[in-house]
């Protein structure tokens, strides 16, 4: 059994071609085969086939076998499991702190939760937020009567 990815692209360069032996979302998709499907009726899992297609006049067209080992199986789990510890620390710092993951391609895609605050003070925590007496740029502070 195989899992069926397509994918496009401006070009078929060597470095995309090769890339998917480390795509995290490949390696994934191995990963959740190996550990969540009962592959009992199906047959052994070999791995992925990324399909490419170029998007110019004449498209070219690719395949890709992505057969991760073991090792690159484990890799990709401790990379979670880092991503997580490193996120949570990230947290107890005061969030957010994070400006690369709202610039570029990232924001075209969507923002997170805290992208307006980043903009307007990049380098205050959630807590320092709250707690100045200005508010961000673009943002009003309301005032609440005591009842």
């Amino acid at each position: 059994m195989w899992v069926i990815e397509h994918k496009t692209s401006k070009a078929l360069t060597e470095t995309l071609m090769s890339g998917y032996q480390l795509d995290f979302q490949t390696l994934g998709q191995c990963w959740l085969m190996d550990r969540c499907v009962n592959l009992d009726d199906i047959g052994p899992f070999q791995g992925i086939v990324v399909n490419i297609v170029t998007k110019a006049k004449q498209p070219k067209i690719a395949r890709v076998p992505v057969c991760p080992s073991r090792q690159h199986l484990v890799g990709f789990e401790q990379s979670l499991r880092m991503q997580t510890a490193v996120a949570a620390y990230a947290r107890q710092l005061g969030a957010p702190r994070w400006i690369g993951n709202c610039s570029g391609p990232a924001q075209y895609f969507g923002a997170c939760d805290y992208f307006d605050l980043c903009h307007g003070r990049p380098t205050d925590t959630l807590e320092e937020t709250l707690a100045g007496d200005d508010p961000p740029f673009g943002f009003t502070r309301e005032m609440k009567e005591d009842v």
